[in-house]
């Protein structure tokens, strides 16, 4: 496949520094699903919050291909950051959303599907992190959740 945009067949990868300005790439933590599989196009703009004393990395995705992609947020989860990431069996946790922002809140995973899909415009809430409710359909929902530290550019969970 030739890529046609910038997040073609990306993945997730991480570095390591001793200082925050040299980094040295380590490898990837999330890679592409096979072919077939609903994130074997693309993943990109994670954003892993601290939840229960893991780490959630939660991630887009898109199937279907171009030129109608249809985009899904799953989910790898670790105990460590540079330990393997496990994707979970129940992927795609969410099935809206190309802006995402997803955050711990309480003893729950808020989720605030913004755009795209049969869910936008909700507030979801995870109790375990993976199986999202929605609690809220919302009208007027932000642009973007940098504040969350998740939005659509940047680091972030769209």
């Amino acid at each position: 496949m030739i890529p046609s945009t910038g997040w073609d067949r990306s993945e997730i990868w991480y570095a390591t520094g001793k200082d925050g300005f040299v980094w040295e790439e380590q490898g990837v933590v999330v890679p592409n699903g096979p072919e077939g599989a609903w994130d074997q196009f693309s993943i990109h703009d994670q954003c892993p919050p601290s939840y229960k004393g893991r780490i959630y990395l939660y991630y887009k995705s898109e199937a279907n291909g171009k030129p109608e992609p249809i985009r899904f947020q799953g989910v790898a989860m670790a105990d460590d950051p540079l330990e393997p990431f496990e994707k979970c069996p129940l992927n795609p946790v969410l099935n809206s959303g190309h802006e995402t922002g997803l955050l711990s809140f309480k003893s729950r995973i808020a989720a605030l599907a913004i755009r795209h899909g049969n869910e936008h415009n909700t507030i979801q809430f995870a109790r375990d992190g993976i199986n999202f409710e929605v609690a809220f359909s919302v009208s007027l929902m932000p642009l973007r959740t940098l504040a969350m530290g998740a939005g659509s550019h940047g680091s972030s969970a769209t």
